[in-house]
């Protein structure tokens, strides 16, 4: 038997600026929250300057030369997320 658990999943991205280098640019960092707690935050490995991050789109400004190939890496590892929510909640529950 497979049991669907009604989780509500969050993923939001964020720029550290209080890692900016001296190129004015800061990492990318990606954090989830499950019912509403904070479950883990990592860096996506992406450096981008402040100014070219939409944090209300969640994604980097068309503006910036790189910003398709960037918004797509974004979008592989929300998907990629997604993913693993979706196994997980098929998964039946230990005793």
């Amino acid at each position: 038997m497979q049991f669907f658990t009604l989780n509500k999943m969050r993923i939001r991205f964020w720029t550290r600026i209080d890692s900016i280098n001296e190129a004015g640019q800061a990492p990318l960092n990606c954090y989830v929250i499950v019912n509403k707690v904070k479950c883990s935050d990592f860096s996506v490995d992406v450096m981008i300057p402040v100014e070219a991050w939409d944090s209300k789109q969640q994604q980097v400004n068309e503006s910036h030369p790189l910003a398709s190939v960037l918004n797509q890496k974004i979008n592989f590892i929300r998907i990629r997320l997604m993913q693993i929510e979706m196994q997980l909640s098929l998964q039946e529950p230990s005793l």
